[in-house]
């Protein structure tokens, strides 16, 4: 059976053609069609893939960029090294989403569920659902937005900002070696206002 990968408007592309076995379900067949446009290095910039189903998926040096992922599933997708700027990832859930050098710079990830994703070394500049916080004690990190809800992952540890405030204060019992931790949460609380994230400070 031949699935056909389209792309928006903007991009002016025929749609890639794929093979893939008839025994799948719509969702299967495309989730096929894209692991071997992605293992055949195909150039998949501009893509519709709304709502698509790539979860688990090893989509490493994937060309994606300005992709339309509204809405994907994207839970535990490997993406190391991907292209994905300008991507449109609203909505999308990449928990537990491996992203390392990954080129995210002016993606949308507006309410992107990236609890637990890797983002060591990821490209993020113009993203604004993004707050990159660099390596506070030695741990990559970063805070984003989730049904408003200001969200931090420091090493594998991914807690909201009242979790993280009151994990991270002087009750620690490693306190004085995560006062870089504690002084990044509050950076990036002043960042996300100047930005005009809307959350609740005790959530």
């Amino acid at each position: 059976m031949i699935v056909q990968i389209e792309f928006t408007k903007e991009y002016q592309k025929d749609p890639v053609t794929i093979a893939v076995s008839s025994d799948f379900d719509e969702k299967t067949r495309l989730r096929y069609a894209v692991q071997k446009a992605v293992d055949w290095g195909l150039d998949l910039s501009g893509a519709c893939l709304q709502g698509a189903d790539l979860s688990g998926m090893r989509l490493c040096g994937a060309k994606l960029r300005e992709a339309d992922l509204f809405g994907a599933t994207m839970k535990g997708v490997n993406l190391e090294g991907a292209y994905l700027a300008g991507a449109f990832l609203k909505n999308a859930d990449l928990t537990n989403a491996y992203l390392a050098e990954a080129d995210l710079c002016s993606a949308i990830l507006s309410n992107t569920n990236l609890r637990g994703a890797y983002l060591a070394g990821a490209h993020v500049a113009g993203v604004g659902g993004i707050i990159s916080l660099g390596q506070p004690d030695g741990w990559w990190a970063h805070a984003y937005l989730h049904n408003r809800v200001m969200m931090f992952r420091f090493g594998c540890n991914t807690k909201s900002l009242a979790e993280a405030r009151g994990y991270w204060d002087k009750t620690h019992r490693r306190w004085p070696e995560r006062q870089e931790i504690a002084a990044c949460i509050e950076y990036a609380v002043t960042v996300a206002k100047l930005r005009g994230w809307k959350f609740d400070e005790l959530s």
